[in-house]
């Protein structure tokens, strides 16, 4: 993803985000992450998160993280909006597959290594 002359984009935009030569000497690693805002049940894992990517960069990683979907049952219950929950475990399997070097064609992000937090129970088979 990073290495050679054909890859300075990637670098470019990666040193935009705050990495450094040292960083790219290390495996990237994803930390996927269905954090929400607007329900108790995810909102905690931002700080999960944080304790995540300490462990990697000790472990000799570099960790980059990003969110997937994520819908609240308590929020939309009695909605339109419910019928996207179970839909959801696709759209985020999908998100993660995307970037998952074991699972996807592409490997759109290349990560060498991928790590997920969820807590929901419709979020758990999405992120397996």
């Amino acid at each position: 993803m990073i290495d050679g002359a054909n890859r300075a984009g990637a670098r470019a935009m990666l040193r935009a985000c705050g990495l450094g030569d040292d960083d790219f000497a290390k495996p990237l690693i994803g930390v996927a992450n269905t954090w929400i805002e607007i329900g108790p049940c995810n909102y905690h894992l931002r700080e999960l998160a944080e304790h995540v990517k300490t462990g990697i960069r000790k472990a000799g990683g570099t960790p980059l993280e990003f969110n997937t979907v994520s819908i609240s049952d308590g929020i939309t219950m009695g909605t339109e909006g419910m019928r996207t929950s179970l839909v959801s475990r696709e759209v985020i399997a999908d998100s993660i597959e995307t970037s998952d070097p074991r699972k996807s064609l592409r490997r759109a992000n290349c990560f060498g290594r991928l790590r997920q937090d969820h807590s929901r129970w419709h979020h758990v088979p999405g992120s397996l």
